[in-house]
């Protein structure tokens, strides 16, 4: 499924470091991290993006 959809950008999240896929090679973000510290640091992020 990956593969058929050209224009998609995959994210992977993982605690530890992996290597992503080879078929989604260029094609991906890799985030080294756990989902809930990961998540409040984007909405940290977003916030002060907000207030400029």
């Amino acid at each position: 499924m990956a593969a058929k959809s050209g224009n998609a950008l995959y994210a992977c999240l993982n605690k530890a470091p992996l290597q992503t896929p080879a078929h989604l090679a260029g094609k991906s973000l890799y985030v080294a991290g756990g989902l809930a510290r990961t998540l409040a640091a984007a909405c940290a992020i977003a916030e002060k993006e907000k207030e400029q």
